[in-house]
C-alpha cells in the first residue's frame, strides 16, 4: 500500500503542480477523474494489450501489435512527463484512444473491439473534456461509421468486417453505436449540470461562510478587547477607590472621636451613615471585582458534587446554625466543570436559601441532580419566603436586590451564578410561589472528555442530613 501511495502521488505531482492554488469548479473535478483513468490504465491496460500484442502477431498484423505497445508508452509518457498542461495530456490521452480504436477496426473487423472502444472514447470525452466535446465525439463516431458504410457498399479500401457483412447490417449495430452514445452524453449533461449547481452553490455558501467567519473573527477580537478594558476598569474600581474610600472611613471615625461632644444627634446620626455607606460601597467593590474574576482562570476538572457540598457544609456552618437550617442532599454526581467557580456557584445558591427564610420557621434546604442525556439539571428547593412572579425574571441582573430593608446584601450573588451557569454552556432559572418557597434550577452540559487534572481527595468531617 505504501508503495501505491507514492506511485499515485507522483502521477498527482506531475497533473497537478499546482493542486492546492486551483478553484474546485467543474472542471478540477473532471481533471481528477482524468488523473484516476490513468492511474488505472497504467496498471490494468496490459491485461488488453498484452494479449492484443500476441494475437496481432499471430495474425500477421505487425502494425497493430506495434500500435498497442506505442499506445502504451504514450499511457506512460502522459502520466509520467512533466513540464505539459493537464489539456495536452487529455487531447494526447483522446486522439490515441480514437487512434487505436480505428486500427482495431481495419484489423479486427466489427466483431472486434474497435466498436466497444468508440464507445467509451465518448464516454471519456463527456467525463474528463466536456459535454460538448461529447457530443462532437459522437459526431465524428457518426462520420466515420458513415464512411466505414460507405466503403462497404463501394469497396474503396479493403476493410475486414466479417463474412457476409453488408451496408443494412453494418448500419443496424453502428446505429446502436450512435443512440448509445447520445444517450450516455445527454445522461452525463444533465448529471454535470446539477453538479455545477451544486459547486456554485457551494463556492457561494463558502463565501458566505468565510465572510460571516472573518465577521466573527472581528467581533471576537472586539469582545476580547472590551472585556479586558472592563477587567480593567473593574480592577481600578475595586482597588484604587479602596484608598480614598478607607481615608473617607478612618477621617469619619477621627471627626466623631475627637468632636462627637461637638456634635448633636443629627450630627452623630450623619457621621454613622457616613460609616456604614462607606462599608457598604467597599463590599460592593469587593463583590464587582469578584464578578468580573469569574471565569479568568478556568480549568476544567472532575468535581465531586458531594464533596463540594461537605465543604460548604463547614464553611456555612455559621450561617447553618445560625438560622437552625437543615441540608438534605441525595447522592450527587461527579461532573466535568470548573471546579472553583461551581464551588462559588453553590455556595451562593445554598446561602441565598437559608438566608432568605420566614420567620418562626425551621429552615429545610434540599438540594438533588438529575442526569439527562446529555446535561446535568440540579435543583436548590427551599421553605423560605418566595419569589413574587413579577420579580423572578429581574433577579439574575447585576446590583438588582429584593427585600433591601430587611436582608443586607451587594445584589450581585444570583448575577454570578447566572455568570458561572452561562460559563459552563448552561442555564439558570427559578420557580418559586410567594410565602411558599423557591427552587432554583441549573444545567451543566456533559463533557465527554475527562480532564487529566483530577482534584485530590479530600477528607471530610461533620454531620450531615442525607435522604
Amino acid at each position: 500500500m505504501a508503495y501505491w501511495g507514492e506511485y499515485k502521488g507522483l502521477i498527482a505531482r506531475n497533473i497537478f503542480p499546482d493542486k492546492d492554488q486551483r478553484l474546485k469548479n467543474l472542471n478540477y473535478y473532471r481533471d481528477f477523474l482524468f488523473y484516476y483513468f490513468l492511474i488505472y490504465a497504467i496498471p490494468f491496460a496490459p491485461i488488453a494489450i498484452i494479449p492484443g500484442i500476441l494475437v496481432s502477431i499471430n495474425q500477421g498484423a505487425m502494425p497493430l501489435a506495434i500500435m498497442n505497445g506505442l499506445i502504451y508508452l504514450i499511457i506512460l509518457f502522459i502520466a509520467f512527463f512533466k513540464g505539459i498542461s493537464i489539456n495536452f495530456r487529455k487531447i494526447l490521452f483522446l486522439s490515441s484512444l480514437y487512434i487505436i480504436s480505428i486500427a482495431l477496426l481495419y484489423y479486427v473487423g466489427v466483431l472486434g473491439p474497435g466498436l466497444m472502444y468508440l464507445f467509451g472514447f465518448t464516454i471519456i470525452c463527456s467525463l474528463i473534456y466536456s459535454i460538448q466535446a461529447g457530443f462532437l465525439s459522437v459526431m465524428l463516431n457518426l462520420i466515420l461509421v458513415t464512411l466505414i458504410g460507405i466503403n462497404i457498399h463501394f469497396q474503396v479500401f479493403s476493410i475486414n468486417l466479417g463474412d457476409n457483412q453488408t451496408v443494412t447490417t453494418w448500419f443496424g449495430v453502428a446505429s446502436n453505436l450512435i443512440f448509445l452514445g447520445v444517450v450516455i452524453v445527454a445522461c452525463f449533461r444533465m448529471l454535470f449540470k446539477g453538479l455545477d449547481n451544486n459547486l456554485k452553490k457551494e463556492r457561494k455558501l463558502s463565501a458566505l461562510l468565510k465572510e460571516e467567519h472573518l465577521k466573527t473573527l472581528e467581533s471576537k477580537n472586539i469582545i476580547v478587547q472590551k472585556n479586558e478594558e472592563l477587567n480593567q476598569f473593574a480592577h481600578i474600581v475595586s482597588h484604587d477607590l479602596k484608598e480614598p474610600l478607607r481615608s473617607m472611613q478612618a477621617f469619619s471615625e477621627l471627626l466623631k472621636n475627637k468632636y462627637e461632644q461637638n456634635l448633636d444627634d443629627k450630627g452623630i446620626e450623619w457621621l454613622e451613615h457616613i460609616k456604614i455607606s462607606s462599608l457598604r460601597l467597599g463590599k460592593l467593590l469587593d463583590s464587582l471585582l469578584e464578578y468580573s474574576q469569574i471565569g479568568k482562570e478556568k480549568e476544567l476538572t472532575t468535581v465531586d458534587c458531594n464533596k463540594i457540598i461537605h465543604e460548604l457544609l463547614m464553611d456555612l456552618s455559621y450561617l447553618i446554625n445560625e438560622n437552625k437550617a437543615t441540608i438534605h442532599f441525595e447522592d450527587l454526581p461527579k461532573i466535568t466543570a470548573y471546579h472553583h467557580e461551581f464551588k462559588q456557584l453553590m455556595q451562593n445558591l445554598l446561602a441565598n436559601a437559608i438566608k432568605f427564610k420566614k420567620d418562626n420557621e425551621p429552615t429545610l434546604v434540599k438540594i438533588s441532580g438529575v442526569e439527562h442525556e446529555s446535561k446535568w439539571q440540579f435543583s436548590i428547593q427551599d421553605n423560605g419566603i418566595g419569589i413574587s412572579k413579577n420579580s423572578q425574571h429581574k433577579i439574575f441582573i447585576i446590583f438588582h436586590q429584593l427585600n433591601k430593608k430587611r436582608f443586607a446584601g451587594s445584589g450581585i450573588g444570583l448575577a454570578n451564578c447566572k455568570k458561572i451557569v452561562e460559563l459552563h454552556g448552561g442555564k439558570i432559572w427559578v420557580e418559586s410561589i410567594e410565602e411558599h418557597g423557591s427552587t432554583f434550577y441549573f444545567t451543566i452540559p456533559k463533557i465527554e472528555k475527562t480532564p487529566s487534572n483530577l482534584p485530590k481527595d479530600l477528607e471530610i468531617e461533620g454531620k450531615v442530613a442525607k435522604e
